[in-house]
């Protein structure tokens, strides 16, 4: 018998809240929190045929609070570390919720 069960490596959805924030770096007021999706697809909004993306693992980048905009991992690092970055990565302060939030959770 056949094991029917999809990998984890192969699941769509939601994985995890990470424990830093996306601070666009002209705009103090324009920051969320980084969370990952795993997609067997290409979730990435900067796909590009001059820009390669990083699909390997599946895993895409965004916010949980704004689950339109993903991007691969190169894409999400090339916009948060190049010298001319919009975005930088700040750690979340202790005491600060750190509590992944699942957009996939309805909440009643």
């Amino acid at each position: 018998m056949k094991n029917s069960r999809t990998p984890p490596s192969r699941t769509k959805g939601f994985v995890t809240t990470l424990p830093f924030r996306s601070q666009q770096t002209d705009d103090a007021d324009a920051d969320s929190d980084v969370s990952v999706w795993r997609s067997a697809e290409n979730l990435c909004d900067l796909e590009n045929p001059d820009t390669h993306c990083d699909t390997v693992a599946g895993l895409y980048y965004g916010s949980a609070e704004d689950e339109v905009v993903k991007f691969c991992p190169r894409h999400f690092y090339q916009l948060h570390s190049a010298s001319d970055a919009p975005y930088r990565l700040d750690d979340v302060k202790a005491g600060e919720e750190t509590t992944p939030h699942n957009p996939d959770q309805t909440h009643e």
